[in-house]
């Protein structure tokens, strides 16, 4: 017969409170893995997704670094701008000022070129041949204008062009186009 001790009788009571005890801590410890599963997978998506933002961030942030250069060369332009609009604006002014010289030299040289032909008038000059025509004798000067020199002789008045003068001749009346002839190479005369 068995002999019930109290001993026997508290491992008889315990084991099923063990057991049970151990059933449970197995279904915690179960739950607990599926929720340590579940957080790690969550973890790992936080990671993914973190992994993400990061990503944007740093082509925002190459972007922004970007648009600040550009701002600063859109600033380097700009005063670069402004300063060859100065000097545009100064070319500019002397342009003006030189085209007003030159309006003035004209306009002193024509002034000069009319006082000196007038000075001619009457003026008796050696007697010469122009090209194509016969010998003038000591013909007078009525006229120098640009179309030529108009002679009073013996045989009446005769209007000479500069070009059928002599060079002496046409530099005494001012043909110019005597001196441009001689300060421009003769393939550039035009």
């Amino acid at each position: 017969m068995l002999k019930l001790t109290s001993h026997t009788i508290f491992c008889a009571f315990a084991l099923p409170l063990f057991l049970g005890s151990c059933f449970e801590d197995e279904e915690k410890t179960e739950f607990l893995a599926t929720q340590v599963e579940s957080l790690d997978e969550q973890l790992k998506a936080l990671k993914e997704e973190l992994f993400e933002i990061e990503e944007e961030t740093d082509g925002i942030s190459r972007e922004i670094s970007d648009l600040e250069n550009k701002k600063r060369s859109l600033r380097m332009l700009q005063k670069q701008e402004v300063e060859a609009i100065k000097a545009l604006s100064d070319v500019k002014a002397y342009e003006e000022a030189l085209s007003d010289s030159f309006r003035r030299l004209d306009g002193a040289l024509a002034s000069w070129k009319d006082a000196s032909r007038h000075s001619f008038k009457g003026l008796t000059v050696a007697s010469f041949a122009p090209a194509g025509s016969p010998i003038l004798a000591n013909p007078v000067v009525v006229k120098v204008a640009d179309e030529g020199v108009t002679f009073k002789h013996d045989a009446g008045e005769v209007t000479v062009p500069f070009a059928h003068l002599t060079d002496p001749l046409r530099e005494a009346l001012v043909d110019e186009a005597l001196y441009l002839s001689k300060t421009i190479p003769a393939a550039e005369t035009p």
